[in-house]
C-alpha cells in the first residue's frame, strides 16, 4: 500500500515538473 501511495505522488510531482518545463519551454518558444 505504501508502495502505491509513494508511486502516485511521485507520478503527481513528475506531472507538476513537466508542465512547468513545458511552460517555460513554449513560453520561452514565444518571446
Amino acid at each position: 500500500m505504501q508502495a502505491v501511495a509513494l508511486w502516485r505522488i511521485t507520478l503527481g510531482v513528475g506531472g507538476l515538473v513537466g508542465s512547468l518545463v513545458m511552460g517555460g519551454f513554449f513560453a520561452r518558444l514565444q518571446g
